[in-house]
């Protein structure tokens, strides 16, 4: 925000006002106008960042050097990190100016704790080389500066510095860490500290194993293994995330796992499209199995509606017509993928593409591909594949599906990326799969969308096959005729048809919250709540008779998933609204009574037919 440009709104005119304030020679109105300037409404990567930046470099106030830097360091709303996003626009000539800043302040705890805040999020990579060339420029005092803060006893500044312990050559942390004892962490930051030990022990593993690629950060965790994020050390520039599993204990792999695992790893080798996540390579290594695919600089769809509750129509279509593109390319190779979900889809953050990933539930169709990604059959009975909430009828019911189900699953995705919640609110999978059985009908949207929006929707989550669009491309032909832009219906009749939301679902000012998993597990189903059980479906074969259109029970024991986010996932409160692990019944009790009952009398017809 040029100081002399003409403010286009109240909020500018304030915060112009503030900008124009960091510049005076007065001491005080500088640190009032900083103040200000932290409370205010800021737009993400606005052109207020350059005149803070500015001002930074000139500044020679020690409290406001710290506050300008808060300013450029923290993440805003928008998951952006104005300091990232210079770097990225100005490159080269920015990180000289804020590595002499920092360098020339003796690399003080608390500009570096306020420049690298972010550095605990490891897709913020822009930092991590900003850190890198600030330790080239001077080691001595940026070594010092980590023990500093190590020193300080506060969880945020240990957690920054345990983040940059991970970045640094292993030499150079592996002596910081050696002078600090373990007991000295506080609590809040032992997370971050486990992970350093981790990644050091993870180094030392691939070193063995001659694995050719270096540990940075571990991304996810998850009870089928874990993710890390690694330089290729056949391309230096290259980042890759690996995904790993290994035995644990004596037992050796679990069959089922490592089926699903290998499928993940050759699925999308048969596929070439730039929705679809691409798999470089997968192997052996000693015990431990990996797959090396692109690191996504972003997040999955999950988190981004964990932060935002629901997408704005222009930004859900989007999504929607990317997901049907890569969905079209995935049956047209005969392939199904099975578990659509958005803990499964990433989000490129400079770009917007979204990219469809984790293909351990594929079912192949085509018999030449079948050779190439052998047929697999649990081996527990009973077993449903799938994600609860995002499974259409005949997926719950038999695992012989077809590229329909996906359709299915891009409607479940598209509703809550409008809604912010599930379309289907139950308890456990069996009244989830009597709603379906039903034709119960989803909630209503109550979003401003364009007239046509909702009966794409609702013909997307018919619970017959036949009755929804037959081909992605179909789908992808139907959102494009709503245009770009929505041309917003009248909303006085909207208010007039508005039902009870869900229970606990957003209403504006709290976001329903999410358990994004990278990695999870396949689990047999039972009818106990849906709260500890992500993946499930039935292997009993599909027939085309009218029991189709009914549901059918898995009775076998539910085994948890364990799940660990990266180390600044927000932790999800219990039953968080929309989570397909936790689908929640809704308010009217009758409702949840006479669907039991629906299901008792299928499941007797079943029984006497």
């Amino acid at each position: 925000m040029d100081p002399n440009t003409p403010p286009s709104s109240a909020e500018d005119v304030d915060l112009l006002k503030h900008v124009r304030g960091l510049v005076d020679p007065d001491l005080s109105t500088r640190r009032s106008s900083l103040d200000a300037l932290i409370r205010a409404k800021r737009p993400s990567g606005g052109p207020w960042v350059e005149p803070v930046f500015e001002q930074l470099s000139v500044e020679t106030e020690s409290a406001v050097q710290t506050g300008l830097m808060r300013l450029l360091g923290e993440e805003d709303p928008e998951n952006a990190i104005p300091l990232e996003m210079l770097l990225a626009t100005r490159g080269r000539a920015i990180s000289d100016e804020v590595i002499r800043l920092l360098v020339a302040a003796s690399v003080r705890e608390d500009l570096f704790f306020q420049a690298f805040t972010g550095l605990g999020r490891p897709q913020r990579r822009a930092l991590a080389g900003l850190l890198l060339e600030l330790h080239q420029a001077d080691p001595e005092s940026t070594g010092q500066t980590l023990k500093r803060c190590l020193d300080s006893g506060r969880a945020p500044e240990q957690r920054v510095a345990l983040a940059a312990l991970l970045e640094l050559p292993e030499d150079a942390s592996r002596s910081i860490l050696k002078e600090f004892p373990e007991e000295l962490i506080h609590t809040d930051a032992s997370d971050a500290y486990d992970e350093v030990i981790e990644i050091s022990d993870t180094r030392r593993l691939f070193r063995n194993e001659g694995l050719g690629y270096f540990p940075l950060r571990r991304l996810g965790q998850g009870a089928m293994g874990k993710v890390y994020l690694c330089r290729d050390l056949s391309q230096a520039s290259r980042l890759a995330a690996l995904k790993c599993i290994r035995p644990q204990g004596r037992h050796g792999l679990d069959p089922d796992l490592l089926a699903r695992f290998q499928r993940e790893a050759r699925a999308p080798r048969l596929l070439d499209h730039p929705n679809i996540v691409p798999v470089r390579g997968h192997g052996v290594a000693g015990d431990l199995h990996w797959i090396d695919v692109d690191f996504i600089q972003g997040e999955t769809l999950q988190e981004m509606l964990e932060r935002q509750g629901s997408l704005p129509w222009e930004k859900a279509l989007d999504f929607a017509l990317q997901l049907a593109r890569a969905l079209g390319h995935v049956h047209g190779r005969g392939l199904v993928h099975r578990d659509v979900k958005p803990a499964n889809i990433f989000i490129e953050r400079e770009t917007g593409r979204l990219i469809l990933g984790d293909f351990g539930l594929v079912v192949v169709r085509d018999e030449e591909l079948q050779k190439e990604i052998p047929s697999y059959t649990p081996t527990a009975t009973h077993v449903v594949l799938g994600s609860p909430g995002y499974m259409s009828l005949e997926q719950c019911i038999s695992s012989s599906v077809d590229g329909r189900a996906d359709l299915f699953s891009l409607g479940v995705v598209l509703y809550q990326m409008l809604e912010g919640w599930l379309p289907y609110s139950t308890p456990n999978l069996s009244l989830y799969m009597a709603a379906l059985a039903a034709g119960r009908p989803p909630e209503a949207i109550q979003s401003n969308v364009p007239p046509g929006a909702r009966e794409i929707v609702e013909k997307l989550l018919s619970a017959k096959p036949e009755a929804r669009f037959q081909a992605a491309v179909e789908v992808e032909a139907a959102l494009k005729k709503l245009g770009p832009k929505p041309n917003l219906v009248d909303l006085e009749s909207q208010i007039k048809a508005v039902p009870d939301r869900p229970s606990g679902a957003n209403d504006g000012h709290s976001k329903p919250a999410y358990t994004a998993t990278l990695i999870e597990t396949m689990t047999p189903v039972d009818d106990s709540p849906l709260d500890d059980s992500p993946q499930c479906a039935s292997e009993k074969p599909l027939v085309d008779d009218p029991r189709l259109e009914s549901a059918s029970s898995c009775s076998s024991a539910s085994a948890p998933s364990s799940t660990r986010e990266g180390q600044d996932s927000p932790q999800a409160p219990p039953n968080p609204p929309g989570d397909p692990s936790s689908i929640r019944a809704r308010r009217d009790p009758f409702l949840t009574i006479i669907l039991a009952l629906s299901l008792a009398a299928i499941v007797l017809f079943l029984l006497l037919s």
